[in-house]
């Protein structure tokens, strides 16, 4: 970053002229000489000021908890910015001999190190996921998800994570007017996915078993002669590392591929021959695609010209009291009065692009300031410099196993413990507000599991208690009397309902416009927590197929 010396110098030159006595002829009664005037300009570096605060623009492609796409982050407190969200800064640009003699006010960003280089090799991954909402069997369908595009970087990892889950909602009314009815409903079902070298099939049977009398009189499927099961689930996950690479890299932009998935179902009825039965079935899919991918990372000097976004001159601005929050001076001078001729205010906005754009200048610390250059190839820098981690890697740490063995029905057993920890990139500044979802849990074996009533361990079960510095949740409004909160359904973020005010680790501490101060982490800090397991009474079989995830998001 040049840095300039400015010297005032106006040089004024008047000589006096001193002539030595001349005798003329009456012819030539005047004699006269000439007198040289020179005055040179300064030229005035132009200056630039920094005017209130930067102001950071969501992106308008994942919408935050308070900030929708497109509006300034108010909850971004920290200088950290991800691909195409935008930093904005009000300036204020001045120059002595004549604002038009101001050619560029831009913004430049640079990793300020000397003037030294170096290419270091960097880790990186990209997620895309794509889902096939609950739909009645049966039915052939597909998962479009981006191929991998080979311009970010040397492909090394391909990662497919699949899921599948069916549920059945079953009712019967026995119609028969001679005897009491006893009856079984079997339901048969099974999801495939398969693409490449990965697949996946997960077969599910449930059954229902009921006791009717005579036939009341109405269908309805309920009174003594009916009956409406409640909704009985299943969902299973897969995670398998592809070696099929080429089958994921793409050959024209835009370029996708297909999970395939397939569903069926029957179902079968045991029982009096007279008899009104509703069953209903549904599928659905999940598949996210994982691409790991090296880049080479190339550090360079500050405004050096490799990055530089133009600033907008704002016109509107004619005369009046110039805004305080600029601190204008010039030496020991306060400027207070804006000046049109001399003056003009410009709003300069920067896109965070690419982590591997410009050679991998848009990820890591970097230097952000404001310069102006005149006709004359002079430079003035805004003394205010910001330093900004741009597209910082973000990932938790979970620590800790979570597991429950030889638990006796109708008794609480608890967990060992297990942290969650904010492992973005050191020194990034990346504050995570931390989630936890999870689903129901089934038997994988076939050992005739049932608790209490079905061959399913609701997610009703688990509880969790959770600290985090001088927080806990037992102070969290929705604890119990030992402070144990209750885990609520989500296989994906905000899926499939919304995780605001309801899928949050801890609800406690200062409250700021939605988010909890014990529930946000920064770099390096964790949350740690403690499982229980209220197992119902009775209780059979080893439910080991369901998942618990841990959620954080960048505020």
């Amino acid at each position: 970053m040049k840095k300039l010396l400015l010297i005032l110098l106006v040089m004024s030159a008047l000589m006096l002229l001193t002539v030595p006595g001349i005798f003329a002829s009456v012819t030539d009664p005047v004699i006269g000489g000439t007198l040289g005037v020179t005055i040179t300009t300064e030229q005035f570096p132009p200056q630039v000021w920094g005017c209130d605060n930067r102001i950071v623009y969501d992106d308008s492609v994942e919408p935050g908890r308070i900030s929708p796409g497109g509006t300034e982050l108010v909850e971004r407190i920290n200088n950290y910015a991800f691909e195409g969200e935008q930093i904005q800064w009000k300036v204020l640009a001045m120059d002595k001999n004549g604002i038009e003699k101001i050619g560029d006010v831009y913004v430049t960003v640079g990793d300020g190190n000397g003037g030294n280089t170096e290419t270091t090799v960097k880790q990186n991954k990209v997620t895309y996921c794509g889902n096939i909402p609950s739909t009645s069997t049966d039915w052939n369908k597909s998962i479009s998800l981006p191929k991998y595009d080979p311009s970010l970087g040397n492909l090394t990892g391909v990662t497919l994570e699949l899921g599948a889950g069916l549920s059945s909602d079953m009712k019967i009314e026995h119609t028969g007017n001679t005897t009491p009815a006893q009856f079984r409903i079997t339901v048969n079902g099974n999801v495939t996915l398969n693409f490449s070298d990965v697949y996946m099939q997960t077969n599910t049977i449930f059954n229902r078993n009921g006791n009717a009398t005579v036939f009341d009189g109405k269908v309805d499927y309920n009174g003594t002669s009916g009956i409406t099961f409640p909704t009985i689930s299943n969902f299973d996950t897969l995670t398998k590392n592809s070696s099929h690479f080429s089958d994921f890299v793409r050959t024209v932009p835009g370029e996708r591929f297909n999970v395939s998935v397939k569903a069926n179902s029957v179902f079968q009825i045991n029982g009096p021959s007279n008899y009104d039965a509703a069953i209903v079935t549904n599928a659905n899919a999940t598949a996210c695609v994982t691409y790991t991918y090296e880049t080479e990372q190339i550090i360079i000097i500050p405004g050096d010209g490799n990055i530089e976004a133009n600033c907008v001159r704002d016109s509107a601005a004619t005369e009046g009291t110039i805004d305080p929050s600029c601190n204008a001076r010039i030496d020991e001078e306060t400027l207070t009065e804006f000046d049109p001729s001399t003056m003009a205010y410009y709003t300069c906005t920067l896109t965070v692009e690419t982590p591997d754009s410009q050679d991998g200048a848009f990820y890591g610390k970097k230097d952000v300031t404001v310069e102006a250059t005149d006709l004359d190839g002079e430079v003035g820098t805004m003394a205010e410099v910001e330093q900004w981690f741009f597209n910082p890697v973000i990932q938790l740490d979970v620590e800790g196993k979570i597991a429950f063995s030889k638990v006796r029905p109708g008794t609480s057993s608890y967990s060992g413990l297990v942290t969650v920890g904010n492992d973005a990139d050191s020194g990034s500044g990346v504050l995570l507000d931390m989630f936890v979802s999870g689903t129901d849990f089934s038997d994988s074996s076939s050992s005739g599991a049932m608790c209490p009533t079905t061959n399913q361990l609701s997610l009703s079960a688990f509880n969790y208690y959770a600290t985090s510095g001088a927080y806990s949740t037992h102070t969290d409004s929705r604890a119990d009397s030992e402070g144990y909160v209750p885990i609520k359904y989500g296989i994906g973020f905000n899926n499939p309902n919304p995780f605001y005010g309801n899928n949050e680790i801890i609800k406690s501490g200062v409250n700021y416009q939605g988010y909890q101060a014990g529930n946000i982490l920064s770099p390096g800090a964790d949350i740690s927590l403690i499982l229980r397991l209220n197992l119902p009474e009775p209780c059979n079989g080893n439910f080991n197929t369901g998942q618990i995830y841990f959620w954080g998001e960048a505020i």
